[in-house]
This record gives structure tokens, sequence and C-alpha cells, in this order.
């Protein structure tokens, strides 16, 4: 480290691709966040049935810290509710764009309330 401080070894990650699809990541550093640091994920490989694993990281993560709030998913179910969540934006741009195409006097009360000009038109 640049300020001589030494780490200890936990674990290595060989060939990691999260940076740029189908290329391998370049030399990386994991480090213990801070105690104040707030939400995160932890990534599980595992091959067969989820369900198993669920119980045992969520007995595990209890065991530690019994208040720590736990939402267990898959990656792929991580990604669709992502997917959700953006196509509700969408949906609400969508609905505020087109109620300012076909009422264009929403841009002219907005501004005369805004400037303090009268809206006696």
């Amino acid at each position: 480290m640049p300020d001589d401080r030494y780490l200890t070894v936990l674990g290595v990650v060989a060939d990691t691709r999260s940076e740029r699809f189908g290329r391998l990541d370049g030399p990386r550093l994991y480090t213990l966040r801070g105690p104040s640091a707030v939400g995160g994920s932890l990534y599980v490989r595992f091959a067969g049935s989820a369900k198993p694993l669920e119980n045992a990281i969520r007995q595990a993560v209890t065991s530690l810290d019994p208040l720590q709030t736990i939402a267990p998913q898959t990656i792929w179910e991580s990604l669709e509710e992502q997917a959700e969540r953006m196509t509700t934006m969408a949906q609400i741009i969508l609905v505020v764009a087109s109620t300012r195409i076909v009422d264009g006097r929403h841009g002219f009360l907005l501004c005369t309330v805004v400037c303090g000009a009268s809206t006696d038109a």
C-alpha cells in the first residue's frame, strides 16, 4: 500500500470479467468497507438449487447481525427488478412528456407563476 500499511489477504479471485463484456479485468484489490458504509451486495457462485444456499446465507448473516436486512435473489432476479424500475420510470416520463405535448398551456402557466407575471391572459 502507498502509506506502508500491511494488509491480510483473505482470498484470491481469478479471471474476473466485470467491467468489459468478454474481456478480463486487470489486477484488482478488494478492500474492506468502512463500518458506516451503507448497502452493497454479496454474490455467491453455486450449482444446483438456490434455496439451500439462500437459507445458509440467511442464517450466517443473522448470526452475525440479527438486525441486518437480507434479501437473497439470483442475479437474474436482480436484473429483472432493475428492468421493472426502469420501465416504470420510462412510463412516468412518457406520461409527463405526452401531457406537455397535448396541452402546451402548462409551459406558459408555469412560466407566469415562476416569473411572477399575472396569469390573467
